[in-house]
């Protein structure tokens, strides 16, 4: 039959079984079946209805023939004219005393005819949700081609406490809330304002706009923080000490605002921080405070600042100086403990502020969809009601960091203070003339964001439509112009009159109910995606699997077809003018391709649909790189070829753009790597097209110019690796020691032939006199001696007055080489019978200040694993590209990795770094990497010039 399975959830294994079938002439009533295993306690009972441990259930298999194509023969109006049949359940269906979630999806299946549709869902089993309260009526649901009608009776209830998902009704969610902005390090400038205005608190304070802030080091967003300071290094003078004011450039009405904190400024006699929104026109649109104090007070002080007259309750309040109530760490406590979270949640009714110390975050808190309601009690609670109507005092907050010193608060309480009072006569002597006191005055924003719901985002009351007499006697809804994609539209009925309820992809009560019967209808439903439809046959995993992706959200990207890696290959990699420098990048890469090609026997050349191939240096190579190589590789006149240049990311940036357009459904089979000679790179005469009249000319090396020089401010980036270096206190003796392990690993690998699987050996034609060809399959660095000692003698190449920690042999050496990988969909996996290496699972790329390149992997490995629905523990072997050792160990210490799960076989700093073809190369290895382990999940990351990374995971299946 065409009618959907029932799942019962719990931690003990439900079990439900459809039993019954429509036969030709009749409705006839559907037997609903369930058993349970045993359960000793009602607190194990209630346990088994928080958790989702497993599925199991029996049914029919589906498909539109038999009842569905039979009840298709049967007109719409005759179906809803026709009284639903009573429910016969094996078992008594109400009460039902097992607190289980019971999640119903209806299979829609294409109709037959034009007047087809499910009919067969009518009449269903009654189903009850978590307790005996909560149940479906089957007299009340109906379906047609356009609408669907879902009614929800509730028998003696006060709240109700969980959520019904009704697939294929409603695409509800248990989230109560979504992003709606994310203020991350690498956007946070963009979304916020420098006031420079004249402090309205009278404060002592000078504030500066974005650029001051730069050139005076008080702003910082490296490292994926955002860091926030007041001066601390120069006597204060004029308006006073200079501080920042940061205004949000947003406003919002009702929402989560939640901010993880790393620091706030610590304690000190004079000043005064503040984390809080604002509205136009103080104190008309309101105030609030969610982390203030002054001086050395050491509990947060939250406060709501309205118009006089509005009080709330559960707090002190004052006119408009403010309702305040204390909770929370502040100051230098908070530091200690390694800072911590704080949350404001805003409705109609009331504001609420959390505090949590770190460690004691609820896990959802920065989640894409945190629920407040499964947390801990808040620090405190400001209720609005008759004297005080929140939604007319609080409107159109604006967020705001600052720090100000002295003022109308810590000036005034300055004479009260015996411990600063003692330190100097007035508040703005004792600031100007102790900067070093503010070295603890500056904020570290981990994180920021502010997540809606439709309760936030539209406070008006949904649509009513007229109390129907009873749920039996409601109107069939009648197809409009709303297409199934629209949010549904919930109306919702008492004896007494509606209820307010939130409508949207978030369903959820947001007003208790009375005691008496309950009434609520959800209209008009979006069909089930076919990706979300549950099958007979799925196993437990493969449904709970869906049911955690469809029904709880996720934090990954939509489900997409799946791609496979089939292929991977790679040259050695040559020394700068060794033994690959006679071929160019096109030879190399064209061999690297078709050795991808001819170790997938199945695969002809011609399959390969298209090419996205990384080359950087490209000059006098002709057009279009990766054309040449694909044709020179055998592969067919109507392959379309691409070249990549995201700098040294441009091998992994093709796998990824390979990946997406084999998704989107743009091709089956394509060919992704990368190709570098860097060995032939020319040099250029840029002032000869325009003729040198006069004098000497200069000769542009283009392997410095289009490879290591930052294009922005002209430095090598080695200078840039210096930088790395010296902003997370890297000294020379690490940087050594690193390179000679990654050459230990690398030397070791090549010893024991675990390169050998991915290399594809290289036939160099020799010169007159010498053998006809001479073969490279090994990499060339690795062949030789390693010398300790000379190693750690030689000198800083950057920096040479003594502060350098950059040396040639601990930076990736120039290089020559290729490396191409072979990715298809799974239908051409399928049908060609293809072994497939590994699945690709997510990817990410950042960007930061183009200076910190050398640290842009830290930020795209978070996101590509968040992408790939991956936690970091999840990941058995990294690789991270070695553009120099400072690189590698600056992200493992930003990452906090251990070093035994990242290159395990040496990285660039010991083979070499071809630019275009690294990022192909990491893939290469890290798949070779997997096999020999038995690893499941890799991640590789790789800096770009420009401060950008790439970053991929993959999931071996070998």
């Amino acid at each position: 039959m065409s009618i959907s399975h029932c799942f019962l959830l719990g931690r003990d294994h439900f079990q439900a079984r459809i039993d019954g079938d429509l036969d030709e002439t009749q409705r006839r009533p559907l037997k609903f079946s369930w058993t349970t295993g045993q359960t000793d306690s009602m607190e194990q009972q209630t346990e088994a209805g928080k958790l989702i441990s497993g599925i199991r259930w029996v049914g029919r298999g589906g498909g539109s023939g038999g009842a569905s194509a039979r009840a298709s023969r049967q007109s719409t109006s005759s179906i809803f004219r026709n009284s639903p049949r009573e429910v016969t359940p094996s078992r008594p269906a109400v009460p039902l005393a097992l607190p289980v979630f019971i999640v119903t999806f209806i299979i829609c299946h294409s109709p037959v005819g034009k007047d087809a549709y499910a009919s067969s869902v009518k009449p269903f089993p009654i189903v009850c949700v978590l307790d005996s309260n909560h149940c479906i009526d089957p007299s009340a649901i109906s379906r047609s081609p356009s609408y669907c009608t879902l009614t929800i009776v509730s028998r003696n209830m006060h709240s109700f406490t969980s959520v019904l998902l009704f697939f294929g009704l409603v695409p509800f969610t248990f989230a109560a809330y979504s992003v709606q902005d994310d203020y991350s390090a690498d956007k946070f400038l963009d979304m916020f304002s420098f006031d420079t205005m004249d402090d309205p608190t009278h404060g002592y304070v000078n504030y500066i706009d974005q650029s001051q802030a730069r050139n005076e080091g008080l702003l910082d967003t490296e490292n994926g923080v955002v860091t926030l300071r007041a001066d601390s290094t120069n006597l204060a003078s004029g308006r006073g000490r200079n501080s920042l004011r940061l205004l949000s450039k947003a406003e919002y009405n009702h929402g989560l605002i939640v901010v993880d904190l790393a620091h706030m400024p610590g304690n000190a006699c004079g000043v005064w921080p503040a984390f809080w929104t604002v509205g136009p026109n103080w104190p008309a649109g309101g105030e609030i405070d969610i982390i203030e104090g002054v001086n050395l007070q050491t509990q947060n002080q939250m406060t709501m600042h309205t118009s006089d007259g509005c009080s709330l309750a559960g707090s002190s309040c004052l006119s408009n100086q403010g309702c305040s109530a204390y909770g929370g760490a502040f100051g230098d406590s908070f530091n200690q403990g390694k800072g911590g979270t704080y949350a404001m949640e805003w409705t109609g009714d009331a504001i609420k502020i959390w505090f949590f110390a770190r460690g004691q975050e609820p896990k959802d808190i920065l989640g894409d969809s945190p629920d407040p309601n499964t947390w801990a009690n808040p620090a405190s609670t400001f209720q609005g009601g008759s004297n005080c109507d929140m939604d007319a005092h609080f409107k159109d907050q604006q967020i705001l960091f600052d720090t100000t010193f002295c003022g109308d608060w810590a000036g005034s309480q300055w004479s009260n203070d015996n411990t600063c009072s003692a330190k100097a006569s007035t508040c703005e002597e004792y600031v100007k003339s102790n900067p070093k006191a503010f070295s603890e005055a500056y904020w570290t924003i981990n994180a920021l964001k502010v997540y809606t719901s439709d309760a936030s985002s539209d406070s008006s009351p949904p649509p009513q439509q007229p109390e129907p007499s009873s749920p039996a006697a409601m109107p069939v809804p009648q197809p409009s112009n709303t297409t199934s994609s629209s949010v549904p539209t919930v109306t919702s009925y008492t004896d007494g009159g509606p209820i307010t309820m939130t409508v949207g992809p978030d369903f959820r009560i947001t007003k208790t109910m009375t005691n008496e019967p309950v009434t609520m209808t959800l209209t008009r439903c979006a069909p089930i995606p076919q990706d979300k439809q549950f099958h007979h046959g799925d196993s437990p995993q493969a449904a709970s699997t869906h049911l955690a992706t469809a029904a709880m959200g996720s934090q990954g990207p939509p489900s997409l077809p799946p791609v496979y890696i089939v292929s991977a290959v790679r040259t050695p990699i040559g020394q700068f003018q060794g033994a690959l420098s006679s071929q160019t990048a096109i030879q190399l890469g064209s061999h690297a391709i078709k050795s991808a090609v001819e170790r997938v026997p199945s695969l002809k050349p011609e399959q390969v649909e298209e090419i996205f191939f990384g080359n950087v240096l490209s000059g006098n190579l002709g057009q279009n790189p990766a054309r040449q190589c694909a044709i020179n590789a055998g592969l067919g006149d109507d392959t379309v070829c691409t070249t990549v240049n995201k700098v040294c990311a441009s091998g992994t940036k093709a796998i990824i753009v390979a990946a997406q357009t084999i998704m989107t459904g743009n091709a089956s089979c394509v060919v992704a790597g990368g190709t570098e000679s860097m060995s032939n790179v020319p040099h250029y005469l840029p002032t000869l097209r325009k003729a040198t009249k006069y004098g000497n000319d200069t000769l542009v090396d283009g392997l410095l110019k289009d490879g290591l020089t930052d294009a922005y401010s002209s430095q090598h980036m080695g200078l840039q690796a210096e930088e790395c270096a010296k902003d997370h206190s890297i000294p020379r003796a690490d940087q050594d020691a690193y390179a000679i392990r990654s050459i230990q690993k690398a030397q070791q690998a090549t010893a024991s032939g675990a390169f050998k699987p991915e290399i594809c050996p290289v036939e160099i034609p020799g010169p007159k006199g010498k053998p006809a060809t001479t073969t490279v399959d090994k990499d060339e660095k690795p062949s030789i001696p390693l010398n300790e000692e000379k190693l750690r003698a030689m000198r800083p190449a950057f920096i040479t007055d003594g502060s350098g920690t950059v040396t040639a042999p601990n930076a990736s050496p120039l290089s020559d080489g290729a490396a191409a990988l072979i990715l298809v969909s799974e239908a051409f996996l399928q049908t060609h019978d293809l072994k497939p290496l590994a699945k690709i699972r997510g990817w990410a790329d950042a960007a930061q200040q183009p200076s910190k390149f050398t640290t842009a992997p830290s930020l795209a490995i978070p996101k590509a694993l968040k992408h790939a629905k991956v936690s970091a523990e999840d990941v058995d072997v990294y690789e991270i590209n070695e553009a120099f050792s400072v690189v590698a160990l600056a992200n493992l210490k930003l990452l906090g990795l251990a070093e035994e799960k990242v290159n395990l076989h040496g990285g660039a700093v010991a083979l070499g770094h071809p630019l275009g073809c690294s990022g192909a190369r990491i893939v290469t290895t890290l798949l070779g990497v997997l096999r020999e382990t038995g690893g499941r999940i890799g991640c590789v990351g790789i800096c770009n010039g420009g401060g950008g990374a790439s970053a991929l995971v993959v999931e071996s299946l070998l």
